[in-house]
């Protein structure tokens, strides 16, 4: 059994404004940047992380920078994927206690 509602313009247009800002807020979300730590080690022992944007073919794992004669430097790609200031804080975090 269908029901009849009637709405007043004022109700139809309070509608219309609420649903418009609840799609606007999730396509704010949807549009949100996401970043990723990695971290790159050199021949020499040393490690750094850093940011980047989240690459979107979703690669994780470890890629070969370069080869000398004496080793290789290599990169950790996508060791955490999160908003920019927690990737932030953790390659800080990384770097600062010189974590492996």
């Amino acid at each position: 059994m269908k029901k009849l509602v009637r709405l007043t313009e004022s109700d139809l247009h309070r509608i219309v404004k609420e649903s418009v800002k609840k799609i606007l807020k999730e396509g704010d979300n949807l549009t949100q940047e996401t970043y990723q730590v990695n971290i790159s080690d050199t021949v020499d022992g040393k490690s750094v992380a850093w940011v980047s944007r989240y690459s979107r073919d979703g690669y994780v794992g470890r890629l070969t920078d370069a080869v000398y004669s004496d080793g290789s430097d290599s990169t950790n790609w996508c060791v955490f994927v999160g908003t920019k200031e927690e990737c932030d804080n953790r390659a800080t975090e990384y770097n600062n206690k010189g974590m492996r």
